[in-house]
C-alpha cells in the first residue's frame, strides 16, 4: 500500500523522537511512495518468471515450427524448380538433337546432290574429252598422211602433243568458267 507524502512527514515527526529519525526513515523506505512502487515478494516473482518462461517456451516451439515448416517449404521448392530445370535441359537436349539431325539429313542431301551434279558434269567432260581426242586423233592422222613420210613414232607424237595441247586448254577453260 502506497504512503501519501503527508503521511510520511506525518509519522516521521511523530515517531522519530521515540524511534530516532534513522530507524523511521528505514521503516518507510519499506513503503512505496506511490501504487507502482509497491515491494515484490519472492513467490511473486517467482510467479511471474514462471509465467514469462512457458510463454517463452511456447514462443520458442512456435518459432521451431514455423522454421521448419519454412525449411520443408524451401526445401521442397528447391527440388521443385531443380525438376523443373532439368525437364527444361531434357526438352532443350532433345530440340537440340532434333535439329541437328534435320541439319545432317539436309547437308547429306545438299552433298549428295551436289555429288550427282559433279558427276554427271565429270560425264558430260568425259565424253566431250573422248570425242575430242577421238576429232584429234582423226586430225592427227590426216596431219601424219599429209606429212607421208614421217614414221610411225613421229605420228604418234604428234597426236599426244595435239592431246596434251587440248588437256591445258580444257582445263584452262574449266578453271575460268
Amino acid at each position: 500500500m502506497a504512503l501519501a507524502t503527508d503521511t510520511r512527514a506525518t509519522l516521521l515527526r511523530t515517531l522519530a523522537p521515540i524511534a530516532g529519525e534513522e530507524a523511521i526513515m528505514d521503516m518507510l523506505s519499506q513503503f512505496p511512495t506511490d501504487d507502482d512502487d509497491r515491494p515484490i515478494t519472492v513467490r511473486h516473482l517467482d510467479a511471474q518468471l514462471t509465467v514469462l518462461r512457458a510463454e517463452a517456451q511456447t514462443l520458442r516451439a512456435e518459432f521451431r515450427t514455423e522454421i521448419t515448416g519454412s525449411e520443408t517449404s524451401l526445401r521442397q521448392e528447391i527440388r521443385d524448380t531443380a525438376e523443373q530445370l532439368r525437364a527444361e535441359i531434357k526438352d532443350t537436349e532433345t530440340a537440340l538433337r532434333h535439329e541437328i539431325k534435320d541439319t545432317e539429313h539436309q547437308l547429306r542431301a545438299e552433298i549428295a546432290h551436289t555429288e550427282t551434279a559433279l558427276r554427271q558434269e565429270i560425264h558430260a567432260l568425259a565424253g566431250e574429252v573422248a570425242a575430242t581426242n577421238v576429232a584429234v586423233r582423226a586430225m592427227g592422222e590426216q596431219v601424219a598422211e599429209k606429212i607421208g613420210a614421217a614414221s610411225t613414232a613421229a605420228r604418234n607424237w604428234i597426236i599426244t602433243a595435239l592431246l596434251g595441247s587440248y588437256a591445258f586448254a580444257t582445263v584452262v577453260a574449266l578453271a575460268a568458267g
